[in-house]
């Protein structure tokens, strides 16, 4: 007896429809298991951003800070820049640091320049260092006095320390050069100008309360004989100087010289920007010469007779005698004739 196959039975139609529901169901589960961890990560995210602000603020988490960049300018060019006793380069040059204080350092030659920089974080910071031209071996160096109202104030020329007013220097290149002076008041800077070989005096009036160097003039003095040249008590230059800076407008100054006793005040006005020319003539004074036993004179090149000669007129201040005679040569002297008595010079050629 054969068994017939038996061939499945068609799959009901409420079960495939059951299998399709939980298919659909198991879908649906996952979007929402989805959904619900989506919205568990945003959250995460939020309150792991909201800490993060939180360390920021209170400083538990920093982020690097942006560098300052150090410009350092040098005139003339070509200083060294040493930056916490390295060697930067030379100016002109630019370099980046980060914030905090910091040494440098611009040398030139035997000159050197500390600088104190304060460097902030993103911040162009830049200096400009001016240092003293040194003349050339060829070059007529010039001389710069410098004197200030109040007098001992600490003075600088192109960076380098001279001292307290008045102050002298020398050997200084024709060209611009810049005075620093330390006033009770606040600091004053002037630029000037010297010529090749000459000699200039520079006031710098601190106890006005403000420098004129925009409004300052100048004056040259011409007289027989070297003066001090005063105004209020305070020496502003000699008569030796080609040119004396003043303020511009009216001055009382006045013009001694302490070996003959002469003193004379003039008011003197000087023009801005310009020079005001100022004579000053010395009165006579006397002079008697004698010689042993006799001789021509001389004085100052010009031949007055022979000796002996009494109450000879001459300008104040000092007078060169020059003594000959045929057998015993010639003899020089030097006499300082003065406003108050006459002044008296004598050889005798028989004594050496």
């Amino acid at each position: 007896m054969k068994l017939a196959a038996v061939k499945p039975a068609a799959e009901p139609e409420d079960d495939a429809l059951n299998r399709f529901g939980s298919e659909t169901m198991s879908a649906a589960g996952a979007r929402r298991r989805w959904r619900i961890w989506t919205v568990v990560a945003v959250a995460a995210l939020v309150l792991l951003g909201t800490g993060a602000a939180v360390a920021v603020e209170r400083g538990l988490v920093r982020f690097p800070a942006r560098a300052a960049t150090i410009s350092i300018e040098s005139t003339p060019a070509g200083a060294e820049v040493f930056l916490a006793g390295v060697s930067k380069g030379r100016a002109p040059l630019s370099f980046t640091a980060a914030p905090g204080e910091y040494a440098v350092e611009v040398v030139s030659g035997d000159q050197r320049v500390p600088l104190h920089v304060s460097a902030v974080g993103g911040a162009i910071i830049s200096h400009h260092v001016r240092f003293a031209v040194v003349a050339p071996p060829s070059a007529n160096p010039a001389i710069l006095a410098v004197s200030t109202d109040p007098a001992r104030l600490r003075v600088s020329v192109d960076n380098v320390d001279r001292g307290v007013s008045p102050v002298h220097v020398a050997g200084l290149a024709a060209g611009s050069h810049r005075i620093h002076v330390e006033a009770p008041n606040g600091a004053i800077d002037r630029d000037v100008d010297l010529h090749d070989g000459e000699s200039l005096s520079v006031v710098m009036a601190a106890a006005r309360g403000v420098d004129a160097a925009a409004t300052a003039g100048w004056i040259t003095v011409a007289a027989p004989l070297s003066l001090r040249i005063l105004e209020n008590g305070q020496m502003v230059g000699t008569s030796d100087a080609t040119r004396i800076m003043l303020a511009a407008g009216p001055h009382d100054l006045q013009f001694v010289n302490d070996d003959t006793g002469f003193r004379e005040t003039r008011r003197v006005t000087v023009p801005t920007g310009k020079s005001a020319a100022v004579r000053i003539d010395v009165p006579n004074g006397r002079i008697s010469i004698n010689a042993v036993p006799w001789a021509d004179v001389w004085v100052d090149a010009q031949h007055v007779g022979e000796t002996p000669i009494g109450n000879f007129a001459v300008p104040i201040g000092t007078h060169q005698i020059i003594f000959r005679h045929p057998d015993f040569g010639e003899r020089r002297e030097r006499v300082t004739v003065s406003t108050r008595e006459a002044a008296r010079v004598a050889v005798d050629f028989g004594k050496r």
